[in-house]
């Protein structure tokens, strides 16, 4: 089995105000290394919501105008081949896409604030010379039609519609060629999987096929929102080996095949093919991901938007002095019963004078926090000592590249650490 990353999405927007645009684009384009990429790119029009685009390579650059900065930012976003392409031009740095990530992530202490907002993660099963394969788009269809899937330990019922079969004829050199993709679960939420014949894909392309390939399916799962920063996170803490293993218990949580010999699915022992198709793992691994807290008033107004059918049908009918007779009534009641009851909740009153109603306030390094494994305080030394490797990295690629400009006034200041305190 073999596993890639075949779709990245990345946000970035300046959270210090004293960043204006030509640091902005200094940082992108100096300190991310992406000088040269953005000099080849070419106009494109605009798209989800940017004002501007530029493309090359299949990958894409999103953009505002100076006022929206700080608000909306920039958007990377890289297919598949642009992942293949940008992990070759990241070799020219003598660096890789996980390093170049290091600081990415590392951009949260530095005055922004970035996000992964999508990250396709594709496994694999490539057979050859007629090998029978582990996984083929029939054993899922089957599965799934005789209550063998499993969906987060429950099971995927036929006729509940989280399953969808769709299927495109294409004659390639007057041969019938036949790509079915199998969907698990809604484009809309955070965690989508699909399973499609990518051998059937490649010949209505005419793309290249590895040689003697005779089975080609792909598993992929596509994370978006705190799903996605999950993945990002797990994939900077870990090396290869170590992430391919995690994914595939993330993967075997969200689905798997079972054999149905126990009333508790829990208790079920998962086909052997798809056992093999995950490389013997047995383990389900949950994303983390911790909800930021509400104030008291974000939480009552979601109370009274629960409730407003029968509010505003009371206060149609009764009035406004009947509703507030009902609510006087009821609180006359628990003073009956308890006589320190308190009805006035001070957090609410304070958060309404206020005007606070937002959840907890997410700067850039808490939006990796709270999608991250382990303390606060661990993570924050992994993200110095990683920054710390791509500076060094950096350095060390300014021998080969006389003419780079490293003169942005934002630019890393040796001896100096991003967190406070001497570099190493």
């Amino acid at each position: 089995m073999e596993s890639k990353f075949d779709w990245l999405t990345l946000t970035i927007r300046p959270s210090d105000q004293t960043i204006d645009y030509d640091m902005f684009l200094g940082r992108l384009g100096n300190g991310l290394l992406l000088n040269e990429l953005m000099a080849k790119m070419t106009p494109r029009g605009g798209g989800l919501f940017y004002d501007w685009a530029m493309t090359y390579e299949n990958i894409t650059l999103y953009g505002c105008t100076p006022e929206r900065i700080y608000t909306q930012g920039f958007c990377l976003q890289m297919s598949s081949q642009g992942l293949d392409y940008f992990n070759r031009y990241l070799a020219k740095y003598r660096l890789d896409l996980r390093t170049w990530l290091y600081e990415w992530r590392a951009l949260c202490f530095q005055g922004y604030t970035t996000c992964c907002t999508r990250v396709d993660y594709a496994m694999d099963d490539i057979h050859y010379n007629n090998e029978k394969p582990f996984i083929t788009l029939k054993k899922v269809s089957d599965c799934y039609r005789k209550g063998e899937m499993s969906k987060k330990s429950r099971v995927v019922d036929f006729i509940d519609g989280a399953v969808t079969l769709n299927e495109r004829l294409k004659n390639v050199d007057s041969v019938p060629v036949v790509g079915r993709t199998l969907n698990i679960g809604s484009r809309k939420s955070n965690v989508f999987c699909r399973f499609y014949d990518k051998l059937a894909e490649q010949l209505q392309k005419k793309e290249p096929l590895p040689e003697n390939c005779t089975s080609w399916t792909r598993c992929e799962f596509e994370f978006k929102g705190s799903a996605a920063m999950s993945v990002l996170n797990s994939f900077l803490d870990r090396d290869d080996v170590d992430f391919g293993k995690y994914m595939r218990g993330v993967v075997n949580n969200y689905c798997s095949f079972i054999v149905r010999n126990n009333k508790n699915i829990s208790r079920c022992p998962v086909k052997r093919w798809w056992a093999k198709f995950l490389g013997g793992c047995t383990e389900k691994f949950k994303l983390p991901h911790k909800a930021p807290a509400r104030s008291a008033y974000a939480r009552a107004k979601r109370f009274i938007a629960q409730c407003a059918a029968t509010l505003y049908t009371c206060s149609v009918e009764l009035g406004a002095i009947g509703v507030y007779k009902i609510v006087k009534n009821s609180i006359n009641e628990k003073r009956l019963k308890n006589p320190k009851y308190n009805c006035y909740k001070k957090e609410l009153a304070e958060n309404i004078k206020d005007n606070n109603v937002d959840y907890e306030y997410l700067n850039g390094f808490k939006r990796y926090a709270y999608c991250a494994s382990g303390d606060e305080n661990n993570l924050e030394n992994k993200i110095e000592r990683q920054h710390l490797v791509y500076r060094q990295v950096f350095h060390e690629a300014r021998l080969y590249l006389d003419d780079f400009d490293f003169t942005t006034k934002e630019f890393f200041t040796p001896g100096v650490s991003f967190l406070g305190g001497e570099n190493c």
